[in-house]
């Protein structure tokens, strides 16, 4: 599977919210008092895959959430 394709539009509309994925409550807390509200692009896209089990490997610049696309998944 392919994150990204470079001849794809880019996603246009309000950004996925953490609050819409299936996590536990005490996580969903952490990462809203964190001042997390909204998922960037790689979050939106790995996030699903990593809960659902599957093996991913996604590429983004730095300082796009790559770290907590890979975490949040981990400490469901």
């Amino acid at each position: 599977m392919t994150l990204s394709d470079p001849g794809e539009p880019a996603p246009v509309g309000p950004a996925p919210r953490f609050d819409t994925l299936p996590l536990d409550p005490k996580l969903l807390r952490a990462v809203a008092d964190s001042g997390y509200t909204a998922m960037t692009p790689i979050q939106a896209k790995a996030i699903p895959i990593v809960l659902a089990g599957r093996d991913i490997m996604g590429a983004a610049q730095t300082g796009t959430g790559k770290t907590a696309a890979f975490t949040i998944p981990l400490l469901q």
